[in-house]
Order: structure tokens, then C-alpha cells, then sequence
């Protein structure tokens, strides 16, 4: 039978079958009234056709059927195409005729109700009827009866699948309407059978999302009557789109007529929406591919590369185009590499020491493109594509924690090292999770336990809820950190006094922590108490010193003022104790200081504060309970006798030496308007009153005193007025002569011609200038006048060979830029340094003899020369006189007034020329006011020579006017 009559018939029993709500069987008959229908031999499948012959018929499936017992001839003999179909009551036959009009049979359609077919039905009949007519070929009718038997099982079978297949199937004429659609179509489309008729699918199925493009081409290869394949979205009856896969196939007769369309059409709803997923899966693998920061790449199981990341090209530096095909060996060190392809071979091999290192990451080597070497971590997994073994291997770039692996394990040896101590704990629990060498060593504990334990732990009396409080200032960001003192509890029980830094750390995703830098402060204590023991209290005695009794007169001072009691001090310097020293030794006379310190604590009890100043000066500072001042008088001088007691009893320190007194000066206050170094000051005062008294007693400090007091204060300030001024302070000049008399040069010597008290001598003024730290500036003043002075005379007389002597303090000659002062008067003034004699006594010299010396030379390497004032008086000895770079001595008056009336003088005299002469010094004589000192000096060989027989001191104009009586002028021209 032809394949289009076989599907024809297929199509019929499936509409058949499921037409309206009736049961039918539809068999094809040739014109002979006792035709047999004989049953397929697979009737299982075509199961409207078996069904209706046995519930129709009342025959079993297997049975053949005589249709001529069933259809009256005259329904089997109609002559004419398009015979009206009749009803005898339980059956439909319908005439079939092909295109030339020659009867081919009957379609013979029985239903179970007799009775007659309503026009839908009737209409049904006769489309079927034309459906299967346009199918059946001249001679197709015989065809169908000799080969009905061997060929009704595939017709069953094909009209099975039809109807049970999911996939729709729609039959469209050749104008394109639908002429007929299956079960599977109306299950994808939601349309029915009688919804499609006669209409054009597209208009119903398709919608917005369905894309023109496709409709386009759809609609020029039906035009074309093309087959074709396309995926399409579609809209089911509710309006739900959907993705179809459309196999349209031309339908055409058997000698090649058009007949129309059928169309099978697939739900690939699920493939569409998987392959959705898988592409949007694959571009989110690329993207996480690319954005990664490791490097991923694909070898296969040879090595060859076969992709790679741009991480990889990051980390290593190679383009991806240049590792394709590449052995993965060219990203490994050469010692690496050349073992890496036999390590592939056994891997593709299935060696089990290869298989090892599937999965597991490692730490290896990389090799960049610029040569350089770094650790990487590296893990490989193997999988399968299309049959193909390849293997993946994810790359780390670990250098970074390498490093950072490398600089805590430095961190943790530092710490380690440290002498701190380091306590890092949780801030919710406060549990410690790490500790360093030096906090173990610190507590006594294990690392284990104190692992186990809190800061409150170690901390005696200090809860939590304590701990926290502390704490809270820092958590809450008010503090960058807390620095306090507190207290540690070793294991066995002792407290440690600990100084410590804290520190409240959050970090990004971890929880917040507490960093305790901790040091132990033990020996930081002692020490301290050592420090400040010898910064308050004197060494030797164990006494307070200067500064601690400062303190503590300031704090009776405000006691005294809050209660109107006097208070007093009492200052205490023993008498001759400088011979004590010289004559028994420095060791005898500290414990003499010691026993005395002993003696005066004896007497003042522990109410009384009691302090050595330094050397064997004594200060007491005591609180009366006496508000009138003669009554506080009388108390604190009955402590002043007990003093003097104590200090002449007899002692076997000093052995047979007499007895020490002391000499005390007292003064007293009652309210803080003095200050406490002016008290002391006033205390000092008194007691060198004392001394003057005839010592072994002691003076308080009275209006006279406070008067002379005043008087100093009132010269101080008019002192440095006058610096300020010009010829208030200057030099006036004692002339030195030769042996006949003549003029060789001046002494210059400071006059002070003050405003209110007339001109001033400098004994009235330099002590005080030394004391008020004004004698500096006061001798520049006089060296800088004294130079200018001799520069002009130097211009105005003929006195080329003339010196100018000036004395220099002690101060002066210890300031480092002394001698660059020096140079800088002399080019200030003019004077050459030749004509400027420096004079420096010999308690100048010795307060640092080897800093004096080296400044003298620096001086003198200017051209200045230097005198020894007062030789014989101080701490003369030939060592020092050989030492000093001097060019002159100067013989003191005290000599020189003996030399006539004494033999010892005389001959300290003789003594000192014949030195000077040997050490090739100049002489010069001083204090000379008797013509006969002059002989004699003159007799035993001396040059030089100074006093008032020659000259007194005088202003410069007067020694102005006098060499120009001598006749020293020099003439201009």
C-alpha cells in the first residue's frame, strides 16, 4: 500500500476514535459485498479499530468479518462519486471514488447508538471521507485488498503513534490551515482539536517574544514548499510562552500533487531553558575564570597547555597565545622542568606515587617570563571532555604569605626576645590566645595554662566586672590606648609590679582583640627609689639634701600660714672644719659629718626636718606651736643651744683634735611671702654673722640684716643698669715703671662712678657681681674699655713698647668662647694683641687647671701674654708656675710690706725673683709706697714696679694729660 494511504488510514482511525463522545470503527472496503476484514497480527496496537470490532460486531478480535452480513448491497453499489452516505441504524458508509471517478469502496464508519448523526458529526464523516479519498491512487483500493492481510498490523502500529506520541503533530491544506492535530499538540498548545480547525497556526500560537526573523523564513519555505527545522517560541492557550522545535515536511499525493503541510512539533521548553542555564553557567565559569586571582590552567595529559587564565598571564608574565601548546614545564624552574615529563609519563601511566598528588595542594617553585623565581601552591585534578583526559591545575601565588609567613615568624622571634612581655587576648571572652617567651618567664605559669586563663586571673583583686569597667574607655574609642601600673601575681604567690601599654584592635572579619605590651617594672623601682633617694637625700649622711628640704620648707611655710605659728630655719656650717680634712684626712671628717648628723637628729626628734646642704653646712626646718613671735624666738633658740651642745661633746672619731663647734644662723616666718631659697639665703646671712661674732654661736636674722639685704638687692639692679651704660663703669690705670722710674704700662682697674653714691671701688662691688652672676659681663666691659683706652693712646703717644694688664675672672677664663671673645675685642678696638697682658691669679688657675691651661694657650697663641697676680698668697708650687704659659709674676703687697721689717718676707722675696729669673718670667712688685721698698726691690734684682709711691689709680683723661707732659706726643708728619 502507499506510505501516504498507510498514514491516511492511520490519521482516520485516530480522528475516528476520538471524535465527540461516541466509539467508532472505520474500515476501508473494496465493491465486493463479501469482502473479509481480516485482523492485524499486532491487534494490541491499533486498539479502536479491535475494541470497536468486538463491541460492534460481537466478534473476537481474531475473528473474520463478513461485511456483506452487515451492509445491504445497495450501500456497497452506489455508482456515482459523492453518494450520500446512508444509516441502517448502526452504521455510516461512505462512497469512495478516486479523481476519475471510478469507485474504489466504501468507508464504513457503525456507532454503538443507533441513531441518526447530528451535522457536526455528518460533517466529521465527510471530511474523513475527503481526507482519505485524496490519499487513494487509481488501483490503491486493489492494492489495499491484496495486501490488507499482511500490512493492516503496520497501519494499526503507525495510527498508534500518531495518537500517543507527545510530540505534536498538526496537518495543515496547502493555504496553510490546519486540517488536523493530534493529542500530543493539543498537551503542548493547551488548543483543542476543534480550537485549530480551519485556522493558520502562527495566527494562534505565535507572540511577542517570537522572533519576525524566524516567521519570515518560515513563511518563504512554505512558499516554497521547502522542508524545514527551526526553534520558536510559541504561546500556549493561556498565554504562557514556550520553545518549540518545528519539523515541517510538504504533504504530496502520489504523483506529486500539493496537499498541504504537516508540521511535527517538539516541547524543547526544558532544553531551551537548559541550555539557558548551562550558557549562563558557562559565561559566569569564564567570568569567575578571568576575575580570578589565582591562575587556572588546562594541560593535557602529555603537559601540553591547552588554556590559561589571565591570572596566570599576571602571575607568570606570558600571554596566553604564547603557553598554547606549550609544555607546562617551560613555567618551572630548569631543575624542576627536567624532571616533570618523565613525572608525566608515569602519572598517564597510572603509577600510584604519581596518582598521590592528584588533588592535594603543595608548595612548589614558578619560573616568570623574566626569569625570576617564587613560591606558588599549587593543586591538580584530573577530568574527562569528549572522551579526553585533561588535567586542571589551580595556582596560587603564595609569595605574599610566604613573606608575611617569614616576617611573623621574625614578629613571634622578636617578641619572643623581647624583654616585654606580650599577652594577646579575646575582648568577648578576655581568654588568652597567645603569649610570648617573656610572659611565661614573667608569671611562672606553662604556656598551656595560662592559655587557660584571663587577664583578672593574674591580676590579684581585680574582678572581671573590674576589668571590664577599666577597659571600657578603650573599647569605646574615647582612648587610642590605656597606659597604667598595676600588679601581677607570679605562680608561687609573689606580686610583680608591671607597667602596661593597651591596646584595643578590630580588624576586618575578625573578632576585636586586646594587645597588652607588658613590662615588669621591679628593678625599674628600685632603681627608681635608688634615683630618687640620692636626688633627695645626701649620700653620705643619709640626710635629706638641698632639694628635699627646699620641698619641706615649702610645705611648713603653708602649714605655718594656715595656722599663724611661727616657723624657722636654722642654718648650721661648723667652725675650722677645713682643718679637720687637711689634718686628719677627708675619711675622718666624713665620719665626723656622719656622727655630728647623729647628734643633731638626737636633739631635733622626728618632728624637726633635718638636712645636709653639702660639705658641713647643716640645715634644720622646724614648726613652733607659738604664734607670738618672742615666744617662738625663745623655743627655737632653746634648739639652737641643744645644737651647740652637741657639736663641741667629745668625740673619738677626731681622736685628739679639740673639739668642733658650729655656727648658726636662724630666721623665722610666718607666712609664704618670702620664698623658700630667700629664707635659706637669710639663714646664710645670720650665720656668718655668727662667725664674725667669734663662731660657737648663733644670730638671727634681724631688721640690719634685712636692711643690708635690701641695700644688695637695690646695688644688683643699679649694677645692671649701669652695664648698660657707657662711662658709668670704667677703667681707671695704674701706671708700672722701670727701675729708673719711667712709664712702661697700666694696670686697668674698675671704677664704678655711681650716680647716688659716688664713685665706687672695687671692693664695694665685685663680691656682689660674683654672687649675682654679674662678674662676667662685668669684666668684658672693663677688657673691652681698657683696650680701647690704650688703642687711642697707642695713636696719640709714642708708647709702641707699652702693655695694658686687665684681670680676668675665673668665669671668664672657664667660658669655652673666651678666647674667640678676646680676639674679637682686639680687632674691635685696634690694640695689637702684644700690648695686652691678661692677669689671672692663682685661685683662677687651679679651680681646673688643665681647662685653664688650655685656654691660656689658645689666648696666647694670639699674641697675648699673661700674668700671675698675687703669686705666694694662694696655691703656689713650682709645679703649677712651670705649667701655666705666663710671662710675668707679680710679687703681692703683704711681701713687699714685709720685705724691710721682716726676714722670712725678705726672703719669700728673694725666693720669688731668683724663681722668676730662672723660669725667664718678668717681675713686677706691687703695693710699693716707701722710697726704701723701692731700693731693695731694686738691689735684689727686680724690674718692674707698681704702687702708690709712683702713682695712684687714675681716670684716663688724667694719664692722658700726663703723658703729654712727659713729652710722648706724637708729632703729625
Amino acid at each position: 500500500m502507499n506510505a501516504n494511504v498507510r498514514q491516511a488510514i492511520s490519521d482516520l482511525l485516530d480522528l475516528s476514535a476520538s471524535a465527540g463522545g461516541y466509539r467508532w470503527m472505520a474500515v476501508l472496503a473494496d465493491l465486493s459485498p463479501d469482502a473479509v476484514v481480516h485482523p492485524p497480527e499486532d491487534h494490541g496496537r491499533i486498539s479502536p479499530y479491535l475494541n470497536a470490532r468486538k463491541e460492534f460486531l460481537n466478534h473476537a478480535a481474531d475473528e473474520p468479518v463478513d461485511l456483506g452480513t452487515l451492509i445491504p448491497a445497495t450501500g456497497l453499489h452506489a455508482d456515482q462519486p459523492g453518494t450520500d452516505s446512508f444509516q441502517p441504524g448502526f452504521f455510516t458508509a461512505i462512497g469512495l471514488f478516486d479523481k476519475a471517478g471510478n469507485r474504489q469502496g466504501s468507508l464504513i464508519a457503525l456507532d454503538s447508538s443507533p441513531k441518526e448523526l447530528s451535522e457536526r458529526q455528518k460533517t466529521a464523516i465527510a471530511r474523513i471521507a475527503r481526507l482519505a479519498e485524496t490519499h487513494i491512487e487509481a488501483g490503491a483500493i486493489e492494492d489495499l485488498n491484496q495486501q490488507l492481510l499482511s500490512q493492516s498490523s503496520q497501519v494499526a502500529f503507525l495510527s498508534e503513534i500518531a495518537r500517543q506520541i507527545s510530540n505534536g503533530v498538526v496537518v495543515t491544506d496547502e493555504n496553510g490551515l490546519v486540517t488536523w492535530v493530534n493529542r500530543g499538540f493539543e498537551k503542548i498548545s493547551g488548543y483543542l482539536f476543534d480550537e485549530m480547525v480551519g485556522k493558520k497556526p502562527g495566527t494562534v500560537l505565535q507572540g511577542e517574544l517570537t522572533d519576525p526573523e524566524t516567521i519570515a523564513w518560515m513563511g518563504k519555505c512554505l512558499a516554497e514548499r521547502k522542508p524545514f527545522t527551526v526553534d520558536l517560541i510559541n504561546y500556549h492557550r493561556n498565554r504562557t510562552a514556550y520553545w518549540v522545535r518545528i519539523q515541517c515536511q510538504p504533504l504530496e499525493s502520489g504523483n506529486g500533487a500539493q496537499r498541504g503541510f504537516i508540521a511535527i512539533q517538539t516541547d524543547i521548553n526544558a532544553e531551551k531553558h537548559n541550555q539557558e542555564r548551562f550558557e549562563h553557567s558557562l559565561r559566569l565559569n569564564r567570568a569567575i575564570l578571568e576575575t580570578l586571582y589565582d591562575a587556572v590552567i588546562t594541560t593535557d595529559i602529555r603537559g601540553k597547555i591547552r588554556t590559561a587564565n589571565p591570572a596566570l598571564e599576571t602571575m607568570f608574565g606570558y600571554p596566553e597565545k604564547d603557553l598554547i601548546g606549550k609544555p607546562i614545564s617551560k613555567l618551572m624552574p630548569p631543575d624542576v622542568a627536567s624532571h616533570h615529563s618523565g613525572y608525566m609519563k608515569t602519572y598517564a601511566a597510572g603509577q600510584s606515587k604519581s596518582i598521590e598528588i592528584m588533588g592535594n595542594a603543595r608548595a612548589v617553585q614558578g619560573l616568570r617570563k623574566d626569569g625570576s623565581r617564587f613560591p606558588l601552591r599549587i593543586a591538580v585534578t584530573e577530568t574527562t571532555v569528549n572522551h579526553e583526559r585533561l588535567l586542571i591545575a589551580a595556582i596560587h601565588d603564595i609569595s605574599a604569605s610566604e613573606e608575611a609567613k617569614a616576617d611573623l615568624q621574625r614578629f613571634r622571634k622578636t617578641l619572643d626576645s623581647t624583654l616585654d612581655c606580650v599577652f594577646m587576648f579575646e575582648a568577648d571572652s578576655l581568654k588568652f590566645f597567645y603569649l610570648n617567651r617573656g610572659a611565661v618567664n614573667q608569671l611562672g605559669y606553662t604556656r598551656k595554662e595560662l592559655l587557660n586563663m584571663h587577664p583578672y586571673d593574674i591580676k590579684p583583686h581585680f574582678p572581671e566586672k573590674t576589668f571590664r569597667k577599666m577597659v571600657a574607655p578603650l573599647v569605646n574609642g574615647k582612648v587610642p590606648r590605656l597606659n597604667f601600673q598595676t600588679v601581677h601575681r607570679h605562680k608561687d604567690g609573689h606580686d610583680i609590679p608591671v607597667d602596661v601599654s593597651l591596646q584595643y584592635i578590630r580588624l576586618k572579619n575578625e573578632p576585636p582583640r586586646f594587645i597588652a605590651i607588658v613590662r615588669d617594672v621591679s628593678e625599674q623601682q628600685r632603681h627608681q627609689k635608688e634615683i630618687e633617694h640620692l636626688a633627695y637625700f645626701d649620700p653620705l649622711t643619709n640626710l635629706p639634701n638641698r632639694r628635699l628640704i627646699r620641698q619641706r620648707l615649702k610645705e611648713s611655710m603653708e602649714t605655718s600660714s594656715e595656722s599663724g605659728c611661727f616657723g624657722a630655719v636654722l642654718l648650721s656650717d661648723l667652725d675650722d672644719f677645713k682643718n679637720i680634712n687637711d689634718t686628719l684626712g677627708h675619711r675622718h671628717g666624713d665620719d665626723f659629718l656622719v656622727e655630728i648628723s647623729s647628734r643633731f637628729s638626737a636633739v631635733l626628734g622626728q618632728d624637726k626636718s633635718l638636712s645636709r646642704l653639702g660639705g658641713d653646712e647643716f640645715l634644720i626646718v622646724l614648726n613652733t606651736d607659738q604664734q607670738d613671735r618672742s615666744a617662738a624666738i625663745q623655743q627655737v633658740t632653746d634648739v639652737g643651744r641643744q645644737l651647740l651642745a652637741a657639736s663641741v661633746q667629745a668625740t673619738e672619731t677626731l681622736g685628739s683634735a679639740r673639739p668642733v663647734s658650729t655656727s648658726i644662723g636662724i630666721v623665722l616666718f610666718d607666712d609664704t611671702s618670702v620664698s623658700a631659697s630667700e629664707l635659706m639665703r637669710r639663714a646664710d646671712i645670720a650665720m656668718y654673722d655668727a662667725k664674725r661674732k667669734g663662731k660657737n654661736s648663733f644670730s638671727i636674722f634681724d631688721n640690719a640684716m634685712q636692711q643690708s639685704l635690701l641695700d644688695e638687692h637695690t646695688l644688683t639692679a643699679d649694677l645692671n643698669i649701669a652695664l648698660g651704660r657707657t662711662h658709668e663703669i670704667e677703667p681707671w690705670f695704674q701706671p708700672k715703671v722701670d727701675q729708673l722710674g719711667r712709664f712702661t704700662g697700666f694696670e686697668a682697674l674698675v671704677r664704678w662712678n655711681h650716680p647716688e653714691r659716688g664713685l665706687m671701688n672695687p671692693g664695694d662691688f665685685i663680691d656682689l657681681a660674683e654672687r649675682k652672676n654679674l662678674i662676667i659681663p662685668l669684666s668684658d666691659h672693663v677688657l673691652r674699655h681698657a683696650c680701647q683706652q690704650m688703642s687711642d693712646w697707642r695713636r696719640q703717644f709714642d708708647i709702641d713698647s707699652w702693655t695694658v694688664s686687665v684681670n680676668i675672672s675665673q668665669s671668664q677664663l672657664a667660658m669655652r668662647d673666651f678666647p674667640e671673645k678676646v680676639e674679637k675685642v682686639l680687632a674691635a678696638t685696634g690694640l695689637p694683641a702684644r700690648a695686652l697682658l691678661l692677669e689671672i691669679t692663682e685661685t683662677v688657675v687651679a679651680e681646673n687647671i688643665y681647662h685653664s691651661i688650655r685656654q691660656m694657650e689658645l689666648i696666647r697663641a694670639l699674641g697675648v701674654q699673661f700674668s700671675l697676680d698675687d703669686f705666694g698668697t694662694g696655691y703656689s708650687s713650682l709645679s703649677y708656675l712651670r705649667q701655666l704659659p705666663i710671662d710675668e709674676l707679680k710679687i703681692d703687697k703683704t711681701f713687699v710690706d714685709s720685705l724691710l721689717h721682716d726676714e722670712e718676707g725678705y726672703a719669700i722675696v728673694r725666693a720669688i725673683l731668683s724663681l722668676a729669673h730662672s723660669l725667664k718670667l718678668s717681675v713686677v712688685a706691687e703695693g710699693i709706697e716707701e722710697q726704701p721698698q723701692w731700693q731693695e726691690l731694686k738691689t735684689l734684682g727686680c724690674e718692674g714696679f707698681q704702687g702708690y709711691l709712683f702713682s695712684r689709680p687714675c681716670p684716663a683723661s688724667q694719664i692722658t694729660e700726663e703723658l703729654g707732659k712727659q713729652g710722648l706726643t706724637i708729632t703729625p708728619g
